[in-house]
């Protein structure tokens, strides 16, 4: 009878370790989850910041360009007419 007991409580304990057991692992992985997806998403923020921060430089440089496009054709006509 006290053999059953043991047997069933060694059982029971088995069950447990492994409920126990395979719950950590799920845990693991969804924490694994979550752990690429945050560094994914903190990476295309970064992408998205530097590229916000080049626009106002390469629109700076476009202006420049155009402003002095345009005053070396303001400066043909003049000498053209």
């Amino acid at each position: 009878m006290a053999g059953q007991r043991i047997g069933g409580y060694r059982h029971g304990a088995g069950e447990a370790r492994g409920g126990v057991d395979q719950n950590y692992h799920k845990e693991l992985d969804a924490n694994r989850a979550v752990y690429v997806s945050q560094v994914d998403a903190a990476g295309q923020i970064r992408n998205a910041g530097l590229d916000a921060a080049k626009l106002p430089q390469a629109s700076a440089v476009i202006a420049q360009v155009g402003r002095e496009i345009s005053r070396e054709v303001g400066q043909g006509m003049r000498i053209r007419f």
